[in-house]
């Protein structure tokens, strides 16, 4: 169940006033007076120390021995006071810090009495009180500046919180390398061409055939197609056979 904004305002002790102050970046006038009270208060109990100690001092030891003390103590207190009225006329000037986002409590452990709720990351410490009446939800916490004081709070919707954007990473700048002179020298690199080789010479001779003598060849070749080739002459002396009629023809003769 959600907490209602009146449960708010009893629970941390704030008025509508306070809260409309408080969302203009600034105190209201009840607010500066409370805390001024309370810084006064703060101020008794610490002059109250040096009080003891230089009233003890005096009861208990010689008034020669107990000078030194009480004029230790008398700086003491003046510096406590002269600071105080500094931090009296500061309170009015202080600034109201805004925390929007979801709260989150702090699960308890064994022993602990420190109740811790966070809200858009800041761990802020709270009463018991406080912690079991608050509810999971959406608030928007006003505190006082570099402090955990929580002035007042409030429910908010989830549209209304902001998601901070993130900012870009720069990295660092390189420093640009410087170029050492070195003693050996660098040799120049051959540039390659682009042409194509040129197709590498034969190293046998050509042998060129005679224009003459293919025109005799051609020449021959033309006139042994012209000519008619002659028969071979049949020899002479050769007697031709003759039958055997004839043979016996001559013999008788």
């Amino acid at each position: 169940m959600a907490t209602s904004q009146r449960k708010l305002q009893t629970l941390f002790g704030f008025t509508d006033t306070d809260l409309n102050a408080n969302r203009k970046g600034r105190l209201s006038a009840a607010q500066i007076k409370e805390l001024q009270d309370q810084s006064v208060y703060e101020l008794k109990m610490l002059l109250g120390i040096p009080a003891v100690l230089a009233t003890g001092s005096m009861l208990m030891l010689d008034l020669m021995v107990a000078l030194p003390v009480i004029i230790v103590m008398l700086a003491i207190t003046g510096g406590l006071v002269a600071l105080h009225r500094e931090h009296l006329k500061t309170i009015r000037d202080k600034q109201v810090q805004k925390l929007a986002g979801q709260l989150i409590k702090h699960p308890l452990t064994n022993g602990s009495i420190q109740y811790i709720i966070s809200i858009a990351g800041r761990h802020l410490p709270v009463e018991r009180g406080m912690y079991e009446e608050l509810s999971d939800g959406y608030f928007a916490v006003y505190l006082l500046e570099d402090s955990h004081h929580i002035l007042s709070i409030e429910p908010i919707a989830k549209s209304t919180v902001k998601t901070p954007a993130k900012t870009p990473t720069k990295l660092p700048a390189k420093a640009p390398i410087k170029s050492t002179p070195t003693a050996r020298s660098t040799k120049p690199v051959a540039k390659t061409s682009t042409a194509k080789p040129a197709a590498a010479k034969s190293t046998k001779p050509v042998v060129k055939t005679p224009v003459t003598a293919t025109k005799s060849v051609k020449a021959t070749a033309l006139q042994s197609k012209a000519t008619p080739v002659a028969k071979p002459a049949k020899p002479k002396g050769v007697v031709k056979p003759q039958p055997p009629a004839a043979i016996g023809r001559s013999r008788s003769s």
